[in-house]
Protein backbone atom coordinates (compact mmCIF):
# COMPACT_ATOMS: atom_id res chain seq x y z
CA UNK A 1 0.00 0.00 0.00
CA UNK A 2 2.98 2.40 0.77
CA UNK A 3 4.35 1.55 -2.10
CA UNK A 4 1.28 2.40 -4.46
CA UNK A 5 0.67 5.82 -2.29
CA UNK A 6 4.71 6.60 -3.37
CA UNK A 7 3.70 5.52 -7.30
CA UNK A 8 0.81 7.89 -7.22
CA UNK A 9 2.76 11.00 -5.52
CA UNK A 10 5.22 10.27 -8.41
CA UNK A 11 2.87 10.81 -10.64
CA UNK A 12 1.35 13.59 -9.73
CA UNK A 13 4.39 15.09 -9.53
CA UNK A 14 5.80 14.28 -13.20
CA UNK A 15 2.00 15.24 -14.21
CA UNK A 16 2.14 18.36 -12.37
CA UNK A 17 5.76 19.19 -14.29
CA UNK A 18 4.49 18.35 -17.42
CA UNK A 19 1.34 20.64 -16.85
CA UNK A 20 3.74 23.24 -15.82
CA UNK A 21 6.45 22.80 -19.12
CA UNK A 22 3.26 22.98 -21.11
CA UNK A 23 1.83 26.46 -19.55
CA UNK A 24 5.57 28.04 -20.10
CA UNK A 25 5.94 26.54 -23.18
CA UNK A 26 2.24 28.52 -24.32
CA UNK A 27 3.39 31.17 -22.72
CA UNK A 28 6.49 31.86 -24.09
CA UNK A 29 5.06 31.29 -27.59
CA UNK A 30 2.54 33.85 -26.85
CA UNK A 31 5.15 36.37 -26.12
CA UNK A 32 6.53 35.60 -28.76
CA UNK A 33 3.59 35.89 -30.48
CA UNK A 34 3.11 39.85 -29.37
CA UNK A 35 6.53 40.37 -29.67
CA UNK A 36 6.49 39.39 -33.48
CA UNK A 37 3.44 41.49 -33.54
CA UNK A 38 4.71 44.65 -32.44
CA UNK A 39 8.02 44.24 -34.24
CA UNK A 40 5.81 44.18 -37.60
CA UNK A 41 3.65 47.32 -36.13
CA UNK A 42 7.11 49.11 -35.76
CA UNK A 43 8.58 48.32 -39.29
CA UNK A 44 5.40 49.08 -40.79
CA UNK A 45 5.00 52.89 -38.59
CA UNK A 46 8.65 53.17 -40.41
CA UNK A 47 7.50 52.61 -43.80
CA UNK A 48 4.69 54.96 -43.32
CA UNK A 49 6.23 57.78 -41.97
CA UNK A 50 9.86 57.50 -41.71
CA UNK A 51 11.07 61.21 -41.42
CA UNK A 52 9.37 61.33 -37.79
CA UNK A 53 10.08 58.16 -35.97
CA UNK A 54 13.29 58.51 -33.87
CA UNK A 55 14.41 55.18 -34.12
Amino acid sequence: WRVLQLQIEVWILTFALQVLTGLKNVLCWQYKQMFNLNNEKKTEMKKKKPFFTPF
